[in-house]
């Protein structure tokens, strides 16, 4: 270990690293593999003669696989601008891995650049990538690969720097910096937040162009030596960097371009294939969720689990051992800590088995902890305390519900707490803690699920156990999955313990029943809900033609399967605008199935509509789908006003999503202008409110005289803070309408609001007045709305729909986001805020929408919404192609 910082941070983020201090220049070592094809390599060395880093702190180790042909001429005309050594290995198969361990080893670098012998490099590639290595001493600077028929660029254009390539590549998709990698990791990147989030940075490491600390790169054992086909050993480095604690920073700027002359295209088919005959040797090393799903019974090379026993008790070490064993899931190895004879003669007895190793003692319990971090091989570190027992299906639901949120590092469990005469007390969440503290010594808990790259950012940090377990949670996202499924005896009981503790019967408290039962009643609902919104969307085509040819052919019966998209929205909660906007968007988009719950082909997840960034609670939805193997897209939805709800939720954490998007479209100008109030830079647009897309029903005629009202009940969360002098302005304002000769119609888009229209009707005196439950009855809510001569609306989507019925309105903009919506369509003019209206108001702005202009004004404005709103489908339908 060197003066550098180790750099720790949560999940792969790496942005504090560019304001640490920059040490001085490294020694760098270019390590370039190479097996024939000696022209190319040639290219490839005059291109580093140009280099823009300091000659005397670089040289070349050119690693022979082997070659029939002469590499040696390759070398001929470099002059003595490079220091250039050539090593060789005899060829057996393929052995470009071999080769680059060779070259490593033979090297004299501080800093290794691996570089493919087909890849001619940029003048800052070295440059670009030491910039990085400089400030901290755990990363692996990933740079990017582009494609180029050099057949026409001479070795010595290169040499002298005037060859042009960056120019060669430039041009491609608008607003995408040219200097992105020119294969999948252009979209990866975006998805990823450029590797900073999740646990897929890894498969960003391309062999041809990637750089480390040549210390740390021996240390963890260089490439596998045994892949003998073409494809994966870069895929299976990567992982294990990314487990041992390295953070993989994106350089765009550290280029090489790949010579595809004597490719036969830039993908050929043996490529494909010899990667996919490398599937079972990737799945045996790399035990991420991408590569692998893990088969009972099955022992892989690389477990998926690492279960860590500290203290192991040594009487207990057999009974761990079967405990173990009985577990339902069964990709793991143990290690147990601190031997003795029992534990000693377990791991003499199975000394064959590679799932148990016994670590012995050592001087202090952290040097214990660490040769056990460090023996473990696992995507996830199970610690467990000697004297707990287990209920065999603990594991699998933990690493299960590890699995479904990708940026959850850490995961607790309850406990069954058993006293002396044997009766079970239940305990959950932060209350764990408690019994943690009772039992351990050293800080550390009962029982944690965690992923084994914390582990080693944080063992490098701290000198003792305690704090290492604190800085693992620091960088951490932490569940508690409730069910209590480790039982302990309670802390300070006394006696000696028994020889034998009895496993995990798998009983859970009347707490946990009813937690369960209410979630099911939960889930019952929202299922309802979206049956409901289903079944009620066919008498609707939100677009009044379908969408373009190319992107209705996913509909066609050659198809599998229609792609599917997780809808976040406010659902399952019996109203009339939630509903109506999720089926407005599966109207948008036919060709794919869209809902709360995942379908198996899902590709995207959305957020819908309604107002939901900065609202408390969505970007925790939004993180368990939180994996670059899905697209994302903002459709509709509205940005919570700070003005009105302070921030709720991180900014950056919200920029962070948005980033991602492969589109964003907002409700209203507001949300647009807040977004980039708060430094939001990528594509932006307003798409409108997605009920806009509704289509009028053909067979209701305008009744000229009926005025539709619509209140909200808002508990007093409005502006202003009192629902009653609202509901008091629109029981007077009734009356004045009703005396006029006005007919009346009231409509409940939330059943929250039932019994306040009720006591509107009686200060009205409107009791006969029509009465319709929207929520209930999403068609006779259009229908209703589109009859109207007038809305009078507090609720957004009663406007929402009147627009797009042309139907004009007047609306209480009890919160901002009704504001948003008519300024999107031109109407602001006829919005009051709750704590300024009056009857007279109200009155007013009911003639002046009676006019007849606004119905014009809707009308081309809605058209407009439409319009882009179909346009915006179709982008949307492109991303899940991609």
């Amino acid at each position: 270990m060197n003066d550098l910082r180790w750099h720790v941070a949560p999940e792969n983020d790496y942005r504090a690293v560019a304001a640490l201090p920059l040490a001085p220049e490294p020694t760098v070592t270019v390590v370039i593999p190479v097996y024939n094809r000696i022209d190319l390599l040639h290219r490839t060395l005059s291109g580093l003669v140009s280099s823009s880093y300091p000659k005397g702190l670089l040289e070349i180790v050119v690693a022979d696989d082997g070659s029939e042909e002469d590499v040696s001429v390759a070398l001929a005309d470099l002059g003595d601008e490079l220091r250039v050594t050539v090593v060789r290995q005899e060829h057996v198969g393929y052995g470009a891995g071999r080769a680059r361990n060779l070259g490593a080893t033979k090297s004299n670098g501080e800093v290794a650049v691996f570089v493919d012998a087909d890849c001619i490099p940029d003048p800052d590639l070295v440059t670009r990538h030491v910039q990085w290595h400089r400030r901290a001493d755990n990363l692996v600077v990933i740079g990017s690969r582009h494609h180029l028929d050099a057949s026409q660029i001479t070795p010595q254009q290169l040499a002298a720097g005037s060859a042009g390539l960056r120019d060669r590549v430039g041009g491609r998709d608008a607003g995408v910096d040219p200097m992105v990698p020119d294969d999948f990791r252009r979209l990866f990147y975006r998805r990823t937040a450029r590797l900073r989030t999740g646990d897929d940075a890894f498969r960003s490491l391309v062999s041809s162009n990637f750089s480390i600390r040549r210390d740390r790169f021996l240390e963890l054992g260089g490439f596998a030596e045994d892949f003998n086909r073409w494809g994966g050993e870069d895929t299976e480095l990567g992982w294990r960097l990314f487990n041992a604690g390295l953070y993989f920073v994106p350089e765009d700027e550290a280029a090489i371009y790949h010579q595809t002359q004597e490719d036969g295209g830039d993908a050929p088919e043996w490529r494909q294939d010899a990667r996919s005959a490398n599937d079972g040797i990737i799945q045996a090393k790399i035990p991420h969720r991408f590569y692998r799903k893990s088969q009972p019974g099955y022992v892989y090379e690389t477990p998926k689990v690492s279960w860590i026993v500290t203290p192991a008790v040594d009487k207990r070490a057999d009974e761990i051992w079967d405990q173990i064993l009985a577990q339902s899931y069964t990709d793991f190895e143990v290690i147990l800590l601190g031997g003795g004879p029992v534990a000693d003669r377990l791991g003499e007895m199975l000394v064959g088995d590679p799932r148990l190793v016994v670590i012995p003692p050592e001087d202090s319990a952290h040097d214990q902890m660490r040769s056990a971090v460090d023996a473990s091989r696992g995507e996830y570190i199970a610690l467990l305390h000697g004297w707990a027992s287990l209920d065999h299906r603990l594991l699998g639901r933990a690493v299960r519900r590890l699995e479904g949120f990708p940026r959850t590092s850490l995961l607790r469990c309850g406990y069954q707490v058993v006293d002396s005469e044997g009766a079970i007390s239940y305990v959950y969440d932060d209350a764990i803690a408690d019994i943690d503290d009772g039992w351990q010594s050293n800080g550390l808990p009962i029982f944690a699920l965690s992923r084994r790259r914390e582990w080693a950012k944080a063992m490098r940090l701290e000198s003792d156990l305690a704090g290492v377990w604190r800085r693992v949670v620091e960088l951490s996202e932490t569940r508690f999955m409730r069910d209590a499924m480790v039982a302990v005896p309670g802390p300070g009981e006394t006696g000696p313990m028994p020889d034998r503790f009895p496993a995990v019967t798998g009983e859970r408290s009347h707490l946990m029943d009813d937690l369960t039962q209410g979630g099911l009643k939960r889930a019952a609902t929202a299922a309802s809900s979206y049956a409901f919104a289903k079944a009620r969307r066919r008498p609707y085509r939100p677009v009044e033609t379908g969408l373009p040819e190319r992107v209705a052919k996913a509909a066609s019966p050659e198809t599998a399967q229609p792609p599917g998209i997780t809808y976040i929205g406010w659902l399952g909660k019996s109203n009339f605008g939630d509903d109506i906007m999720l089926q407005s968007i599966q109207g948008l988009l036919p060709d794919a199935v869209v809902g709360s719950h995942l379908p198996a082909q899902r590709r995207m997840v959305m957020l819908g509509g309604g107002t939901l960034i900065n609202r408390a609670r969505y970007l925790g939805d939004l993180r368990r789908y939180d994996t670059p193997r899905v697209e994302r897209a903002v459709f509709g939805s509205g940005v919570a006003d700070p003005d009105y709800w302070g921030l709720t939720e991180p900014v950056p954490e919200w920029l962070n999503f948005l980033d991602r998007c492969g589109y964003v479209g907002v409700r209203g100008p507001r949300s647009a202008a807040l977004l980039r109030e708060w430094d939001y830079a990528g594509s932006l647009e307003v798409v409108g409110d997605p009920a806009l897309s509704i289509l009028p029903p053909t067979d209701v005629s305008r009744n000229e005289g009926l005025v539709v009202v619509s209140p909200a009940w808002t508990d007093g969360e409005l502006w202003g803070g009192t629902d009653d002098a609202v509901f008091a302005a629109l029981a007077a304002t009734v009356r004045s309408l009703r005396d006029a000769g006005r007919e009346i119609a009231y409509l409940s888009c939330f059943a929250g609001d039932d019994r306040h229209i009720m006591e509107i009707m009686r200060q009205s005196g409107s009791g006969d007045a029509r009465y319709l439950a929207a929520y209930d009855d999403i068609e006779g809510g259009v229908a209703l709305l589109a009859e109207a001569g007038v809305v009078i609306a507090e609720r957004l989507h009663a406007a929402v729909i009147a627009a797009a019925c042309e139907t004009p309105f007047v609306a209480i903009e009890y919160r901002p986001k009704i504001r948003d919506f008519a300024s999107s369509i031109e109407q602001e003019a006829m919005v009051i805020r709750s704590d300024e209206v009056g009857r007279e108001q109200l009155l007013g702005l009911v003639e002046q929408a009676s006019s007849g202009a606004m119905t014009a004004e809707l009308k081309v404005a809605v058209a407009v919404f439409r319009k882009r709103q179909k346009a915006a489908a179709a982008q949307l339908m492109r991303l899940l192609d991609s």
